[in-house]
């Protein structure tokens, strides 16, 4: 099944908010500045890839929070 690329860009927009919680700034760094590319040149293809690499920088429980709802949770 393919996801559009809606899901794509909100799942990198949840992933950017989390960006305080990667275990690598610069990496996070460098891959959000690459997403950002491909959005705007309008390259949606690239942002899955980009994703994943970002969601391996979270730790297990963010990253799943992220990817099964498209966003961060609010902490309480």
């Amino acid at each position: 099944m393919r996801r559009s690329p809606t899901f794509d860009l909100e799942i990198f927009y949840a992933l950017r908010q989390a960006r305080d919680q990667m275990t690598s700034p610069r990496q996070a760094d460098t891959l959000l500045w690459e997403g950002e590319q491909a959005i705007s040149a309008g390259d949606y293809r690239a942002l899955p890839g980009v994703n994943e690499r970002l969601r391996r920088l979270l730790p297990t429980e963010v990253a799943d929070q992220v990817m099964s709802s498209g966003r961060l949770k609010d902490k309480q």
